[in-house]
């Protein structure tokens, strides 16, 4: 693994590697609180980069490539890349299930690490970091070479690679006054609910229902049978 950070306390990188499922047992204190940092870190960092890159791009743009770059499914390839499954302390149930393989605990570990770096070493650690590991995501970026797909897109070509009908959209509930309305939106793939998400329009709605989906197919594609 090369982070390209050396840290001054091995007991917030620990915490960092470790899962819930590896918490309960041992009694000790798991990621989660780390991740909650480390997302919220990820996004200033990536917005601040992409405001400095692009000065000509409408907010459209840059919402569009912000969401590629800080996607679940991004940030476990990263981790991916950083072979951070191989670090991260799971229970024995977790491990019987593929959980080192898992885009949502790869990307979850992502975070959790970013926001263990900038509680370690500052936000300039922090920052060094995620561009450095972003950067060449970044530079496609610069080259036009980055796909910069919304949810529904890549959910719609993710199904047909898989020889399942495209999505469709329901609203089942709105709710709220005139001004201040809050649609709920399920998603279903060949018939079936796939999923529910809220949002102050139905297209955004639509999108986070749509990255719920595709959440959820990323955790059939990873997981299998538990292995003795």
């Amino acid at each position: 693994m090369t982070l390209g950070y050396c840290f001054q306390s091995g007991r917030i990188l620990e915490e960092a590697l470790t899962h819930r499922s590896y918490s309960q047992l041992e009694g000790q204190r798991n990621y989660e609180r780390l991740e909650f940092l480390g997302d919220a870190l990820i996004e200033l960092a990536v917005s601040q980069e992409l405001m400095e890159r692009f000065p000509a791009a409408n907010e459209g743009d840059l919402t569009r490539m912000r969401a590629s770059l800080v996607s679940r499914d991004h940030l476990s390839k990263l981790a991916g890349r950083l072979e951070l499954g191989d670090l991260i302390l799971l229970g024995k149930g977790e491990e019987k299930s593929r959980g080192r393989g898992k885009r949502t605990i790869l990307a979850d570990v992502f975070e959790s690490v970013a926001g263990a770096i900038y509680l370690d070493g500052g936000w300039e650690e922090a920052r060094y970091f995620l561009l450095r590991h972003l950067g060449a995501d970044l530079d496609r970026f610069d080259s036009g070479l980055f796909q910069c797909r919304d949810p529904k897109s890549r959910l719609q070509e993710t199904l047909h690679s898989l020889g399942k009908t495209s999505p469709v959209y329901r609203v089942v509930e709105e709710a709220g006054p005139a001004h201040e309305r809050v649609f709920k939106v399920e998603v279903q793939i060949d018939g079936e609910g796939a999923g529910q998400a809220s949002g102050s329009s139905k297209k955004k709605a639509e999108q986070r229902a749509a990255a719920g989906a595709l959440e959820e197919l990323g955790k059939e594609e990873t997981s299998g049978s538990p292995v003795d």
